[in-house]
């Protein structure tokens, strides 16, 4: 596996978690359980402390951040089609549930940790490695927390 530069991983993962904070703000309206609305906002203050600490480490190292939508990263987002979406859509089966809120944001922590453990080990830098250490425990906890909502 070839070293992935510190730029793309903070850029990918900067924008990976903008577009978490986007799924967030859009479930927040409609979840019911108080619980569970209090997680997701614990999640999105986590999230945009993360998101500074790889915009801030990114513009002392001079790199530019040029926002694209999350769906053109490549390997940074599972699906073209966004959680927001996905809420809207009708299967024959009720999708606007806590539950499904829960399912939708477990699956993308999951893909999140998977994606910036493949990569944070092959990190050039010691500063990207530590910011992607901190993302994988905070999600571990945000997974943990979203998993009691599923069942």
């Amino acid at each position: 596996m070839t070293k992935y530069s510190k730029g793309n991983l903070l850029k990918d993962t900067y924008l990976s978690i903008s577009d978490g904070i986007s799924n967030i703000e859009s479930f927040l309206p409609k979840v019911e359980n108080e619980d569970m609305n209090y997680d997701l906002n614990r999640q999105l203050h986590d999230y945009r402390r993360m998101a500074n600490l790889c915009k801030d480490e990114l513009q002392r190292e001079g790199e530019a951040l040029v926002l694209i939508p999350p769906n053109r990263l490549g390997g940074a987002q599972k699906s073209d089609i966004s959680f927001e979406y996905k809420a809207h859509l009708g299967d024959g089966k009720e999708t606007n549930t806590d539950q499904f809120i829960a399912q939708e944001v477990v699956s993308e922590i999951q893909h999140r940790v998977d994606w910036i453990r493949k990569f944070a080990d092959n990190s050039l830098s010691e500063a990207v490695s530590s910011i992607a250490m901190e993302i994988i425990e905070e999600e571990e906890n945000h997974l943990d927390w979203m998993k009691s909502y599923v069942d």
